[in-house]
């Protein structure tokens, strides 16, 4: 269910503070339609009744104007997130949505502010998704948007349909596309309700969308197919690719707070698969790649390290006795603390820094170029049976 944004109002006598960022779960299905088709009715359907949505109110009308935010290359879009700042409408601000897990996609929002510049607080966030690249205008969506909120017995609106005619420019080539969208959204309500009026959408003439943002359509932007051959290289580079976004999600999760162990992993897989496959590579870039990761892994795990220590060192001291065994704990403990929370300034340090940005930026290049040898073009499963193989041998 979506949570919706609840703004922080300071206390008598505060000082305006900085603006706290909000976060939601957004549910919500994309549809199209034709510019001219009339919307389905979504007043007195049966299929809507045998859910608990009883009525529908008046629709209202909004105009919204955002401005979208990505690096040249548009690294954020090719790791399906979008920053805006849209104007108009109730939730005016800056949108800042990240990839959806299971069907629910988070949002993180802020006030618009006085100028037109990306926050601190967001740029920090996404630092690592941006491949240390700068924010710039990289396409403009107006949308003259009808709400259609649907509500139960007791007036709680569970589901929004917004009826969206949108003209996108991408500001990169000057190009304008217009089309219509239609958007089913949970508010209160549950996932069978949304499916429920997806489904009464889809029987009046709506149809699945073309696209999975506005912004990638008002950029005609396709991300590139999965790798799905049979060759040794396609296999591998197939998975250091699922592997690289699981470190940008990671990376975003240690810049909100979590611990670095999932990005750790994931850089050890990486650095694990371009060693053990190294013979698929001409020249030297997997080993250089191999070296950089291991610097991430190097500083990404003291945190888990000082964990491991205190707590071998503390059941150690079990048979100790009891006098000395508390004034040692409390030494033992203080210690650690003080040394995990270097860690962790150090760890988030590094991910700020140029090697840990050049490093990403190195394995884009890897899969977007791979400087693949010819033995790369043989069969996955005979050629790497035999390098796991070899591998297990030298092991």
């Amino acid at each position: 269910m979506a949570a919706r944004r609840k703004k922080s109002v300071p206390g008598p006598g505060a000082a305006s503070p900085t603006p706290t960022p909000t976060r939601q779960l957004e549910i919500e299905t994309k549809l199209e339609l034709d510019p001219d088709a009339h919307l389905p009715s979504l007043t007195g359907r049966k299929r809507l009744a045998a859910v608990g949505i009883s009525e529908t109110v008046d629709p209202i009308a909004h105009h919204l104007d955002a401005v979208y935010y990505d690096t040249e290359p548009l690294d954020l879009l090719r790791s399906r997130i979008t920053l805006r700042r849209r104007t108009g409408g109730p939730d005016a601000g800056w949108h800042l949505k990240f990839p959806a897990v299971e069907g629910a996609r988070t949002e993180i929002g802020l006030p618009l502010g006085d100028g037109d510049e990306v926050p601190a607080g967001i740029a920090a966030l996404v630092l690592g998704a941006a491949r240390g690249r700068p924010l710039g205008p990289i396409a403009r969506v107006i949308n003259e948007r009808t709400v259609r909120h649907l509500l139960d017995a007791a007036g709680n609106v569970l589901i929004e349909v917004a009826d969206d005619h949108v003209t996108g420019v991408s500001l990169t080539d000057d190009r304008t596309r217009r089309w219509r969208e239609v958007e089913a959204e949970i508010v209160k309500g549950t996932r069978e309700q949304l499916a429920a009026t997806v489904d009464v959408l889809l029987a009046g003439g709506a149809r699945p969308a073309a696209s999975p943002s506005k912004l990638a359509r008002a950029m005609d932007y396709r991300p590139p197919e999965p790798r799905r051959g049979k060759t040794a290289g396609d296999a591998v580079l197939a998975y250091v690719a699922r592997q690289r976004d699981r470190l940008i999600t990671a990376d975003r999760a240690v810049r909100e707070g979590s611990d670095t162990m999932e990005a750790s992993t994931t850089c050890r897989r990486i650095a694990s698969v371009l060693t053990l496959f190294a013979p698929l590579f001409e020249g030297t870039t997997p080993p250089g790649l191999r070296d950089s990761l291991d610097g991430v892994v190097a500083v990404f795990d003291t945190g888990r390290d000082i964990r491991s220590a205190r707590q071998r060192l503390v059941e150690q001291l079990a048979e100790e006795p009891a006098p000395y065994r508390e004034r040692a704990r409390t030494r033992l403990e203080q210690a650690c603390e003080r040394r995990s929370a270097a860690a962790t300034v150090r760890a988030r340090t590094h991910l700020d820094g140029t090697d840990y940005l050049t490093m990403l930026r190195a394995l884009d290049d890897l899969l977007a170029t791979p400087p693949l040898a010819k033995r790369a073009q043989r069969s996955a499963a005979r050629e790497l049976a035999s390098l796991l193989a070899s591998g297990w041998r030298r092991l």
